[in-house]
């Protein structure tokens, strides 16, 4: 999957679970969350690498600053977006909305901008320029699987055990997809260099 298609697969369904949060408590401005989360979540794909660029002559540390620069302009894209969902809506006090739009900042910045972003770029940098070990490599990513596949056993199965809306399962079934493809691409990015 191309990078320009990555990033608009993830923004669409990122859109598409605040879209739905929105819309499952005020139809009248889901659109417009729609389309300002849609755009600030592409923007947090393209606008950093735009912006703080590297190459294997560089050193590492050196390397290590712009993705850390990366991260930071793309974590601050998707705050944004929750800010501004929270913003449009004026649901700041539903403590429901609130966590599930807590839940979508956390995973966008951990999964997406954290281990997908400066972790797998770092990763891919030290391999091409030969300064890595695959034994740390396999060990953090084993480590970050078993931490992934027991948060998500953990809220799939508080979520389904318990009878709710159809906009929980839905909601829990979109962001299972997009973390998967977060993850399986940053898999394919750590071990396809």
């Amino acid at each position: 999957m191309s990078k320009l298609a990555y990033a608009l697969v993830i923004a669409f369904l990122f859109a598409l679970v605040y879209g739905e949060a929105t819309a499952y408590r005020s139809t009248a401005i889901a659109t417009a969350v729609f389309v300002a989360v849609f755009v600030l979540w592409l923007a947090s794909f393209w606008l950093p690498p735009l912006l703080f660029r590297f190459s294997n002559e560089m050193a590492a540390p050196a390397v290590l600053s712009q993705l850390m620069k990366r991260a930071t302009l793309a974590v601050a894209c998707v705050v944004a977006a929750s800010v501004l969902a929270l913003l449009l809506t004026g649901l700041w006090l539903d403590l429901p909305f609130g966590e599930e739009i807590y839940g979508f900042t956390l995973i966008g910045m951990v999964i997406f901008h954290g281990f997908g972003g400066p972790f797998a770029q770092h990763v891919v940098y030290l391999q091409q320029t030969k300064q890595y070990h695959s034994t740390q490599l396999a060990a953090v990513l084993i480590a970050f699987t078993l931490i992934l596949l027991a948060l998500a056993l953990f809220f799939l199965n508080l979520d389904f055990t318990i009878p709710r809306d159809a906009h929980v399962q839905f909601r829990d079934l979109v962001l299972l997809t997009t973390v998967l493809i977060g993850y399986g691409s940053t898999i394919y990015k750590v071990a396809h260099h």
